[in-house]
């Protein structure tokens, strides 16, 4: 991609080569004058005139201008096409750096190779992360929100729709107010795990977590599920690399998709034709999870 420095560089030249082409003319124009005749010098204005549409009255004011006076001839000659001429160098000039800024958009991003430690890091990464349940009350920095959103603004998507919209909530009283719809929402309904203890004192559908990540779909893609599944992973991950703690939320979707809780994907601004997929808790971690047990023999290679 060319540098700013590049780029005057080319216009520098290109305005010194519109330079030395006027230059030429007002030579090639001395040239005529010397050699055309009265009679000829008049037909050549009248073929201008008439292929620019000029009016008569200022076909007149060009005759009367010119006369049969030699260095007004030139003068008249020399502006009109030191104009046009100047006219289309600067049109050149802005066609050719255009070209080069979109050349230079199309080149192909060089490939990144990572050292063996890099590997290593980024697959550390993978397997290390552990779903947080418990939380200090230090809010995320806007620093490391911002570098998250980065990573999960390049998750792939089917065709690069990214069928998604993500809001990150760091307001108490609209978290507050989530957890206070979630748990009339429970109510009467038989949940599994934490969402089970919806009704215990102190309760907290995002585990404390001082900041909640909403994902949200487009429900008019097919692929939407999974695409959100996808920048998910990513927002996982991304987090884990700063040292800050997620846990992914899906019992909590079902909840803020109902009608009477419309109000809340309006206030947080989910267009129509939306709804939550998934959330993810955030912060920073309180605890220190022990590995869960994994299942190898449900990854298979087939030869």
């Amino acid at each position: 991609m060319y540098s700013f420095t590049e780029y005057l560089s080319i216009k520098f030249l290109l305005n010194s080569i519109s330079v030395l082409v006027l230059k030429t003319v007002n030579a090639v124009f001395e040239l005529i004058i010397l050699y055309l005749t009265y009679s000829e010098k008049i037909k050549l204005v009248i073929a201008w005139t008439n292929f620019n549409n000029v009016s008569v009255f200022n076909k007149v004011l060009v005759f009367i201008f010119i006369g049969d006076n030699h260095e007004r001839f030139f003068l008249w000659l020399n502006a009109i096409f030191s104009v046009n001429i100047s006219l289309f160098m600067n049109k050149f000039l802005l066609s050719l750096v255009f070209l080069l800024i979109i050349t230079s958009c199309q080149q192909q991003p060089q490939q990144i190779v990572y050292s063996a430690s890099q590997e290593e890091a980024i697959l550390d990464n993978m397997i290390t992360r552990r779903s947080i349940r418990k939380y200090t009350n230090q809010q995320v920095a806007k620093e490391d929100l911002y570098k998250i959103m980065k990573s999960a603004m390049y998750a792939p998507s089917a065709n690069n729709k990214q069928p998604w919209q993500v809001r990150v909530i760091q307001n108490q009283d609209i978290l507050e107010e989530i957890n206070r719809r979630f748990i009339d929402w429970a109510k009467g309904r038989t949940l599994n795990g934490h969402t089970g203890r919806y009704n215990e004192p102190n309760f907290s559908i995002i585990h404390g977590a001082p900041s909640l990540v909403i994902i949200a779909r487009d429900k008019n893609n097919p692929y939407s599920a999974m695409d959100c599944g996808i920048i998910l992973q990513n927002i996982l991950l991304s987090a884990h690399a700063l040292n800050l703690g997620t846990c992914p939320l899906g019992a909590m979707a079902p909840s803020m998709n109902v009608e009477e809780n419309k109000d809340l994907l309006q206030l947080l601004n989910i267009p129509e034709g939306y709804e939550v997929a998934v959330n993810v808790a955030l912060g920073y971690p309180d605890e220190q999870p022990q590995v869960p047990k994994r299942y190898a023999e449900q990854l298979k290679i087939i030869e």
